[in-house]
């Protein structure tokens, strides 16, 4: 069962689900499993507000019932337990990596064959692929055959190709964001991979984490594609699932 809990800004949508988090440990004589998912710069409030929850309540014998996670630890239990074993690539290792696959692949470049070896051009790969992955873009999505796709474009030009400069500068973003993710990945993991990696793990093993588990989500704004995707398969595996959500949408109640 997936339930939301939606407060206007002077509610306290977060009370509200410490609030459901002590009734399920008081109402239930066996232990819970009680999975409280928050940003990662919430995560040691959270663990505060919930500690202070459960001593008001003298409930802190039962406290490590409640574990309070982020997606990037919650996704790194999971690659621990079930995923690969390759150690996680530091920014020395990355840029190692970068600059050898740009001079390895500087003559196959269109539009950047002449700035390639220019200082600073290996850093600004480097964050273009940062924002490649947490924008959920795959290296996939930059072949040249999804280049070429006739799918048509908001000013009603057929294909991206029409845009001959912007065609071989994709291009060419493409064919390094490849060569980097699969020499990188060959003996490295990649952090910024590391909920999407996670996310595939839950549909086939998700069990052992969330098995009869009580999931909280709380705090977001919104989410990443990483993390939708991690939150989908969740969902998709867990018994029950609460989110928290602050909204101005007029209602009837604050919370």
């Amino acid at each position: 069962m997936t339930k939301f809990i939606i407060g206007k800004a002077n509610s306290d949508v977060s009370e509200k689900i410490r609030a459901e988090i002590v009734s399920l440990i008081t109402g239930g004589n066996s232990a819970q499993n009680i999975i409280y998912i928050v940003p990662d710069q919430f995560e040691f409030e959270t663990e505060k507000s919930v500690y202070r929850a459960l001593k008001a309540q003298g409930l802190l014998a039962r406290s490590e019932e409640v574990h309070i996670r982020t997606f990037s630890s919650l996704s790194d239990e999971l690659i621990k337990l079930l995923g690969d074993k390759k150690p996680t690539a530091d920014d020395i290792a990355k840029n190692i990596i970068m600059h050898r696959v740009i001079r390895e692949n500087k003559d196959s470049l269109r539009a950047f064959s002449r700035i390639a070896e220019r200082p600073g051009f290996c850093e600004k790969m480097l964050s273009t692929v940062t924002m490649l992955k947490t924008s959920g873009i795959s290296p996939e999505d930059l072949s040249d055959e999804k280049l070429d796709s006739e799918n048509e474009l908001p000013d009603g030009r057929k294909s991206i190709r029409d845009y001959t400069l912007l065609r071989s500068k994709l291009s060419d973003v493409g064919l390094i964001y490849r060569s980097y993710n699969a020499r990188l990945t060959k003996d490295y993991f990649d952090s910024l991979d590391l909920t999407s990696a996670a996310a595939e793990l839950i549909t086939n093993s998700g069990y052992i984490l969330f098995d009869d588990a009580q999931i909280f989500i709380d705090g977001f704004n919104d989410f990443t594609i990483s993390q939708l995707h991690f939150l989908t398969n969740v969902i998709a595996v867990a018994d029950n699932v609460t989110l928290g959500f602050v909204t101005e949408y007029p209602t009837r109640r604050d919370i």
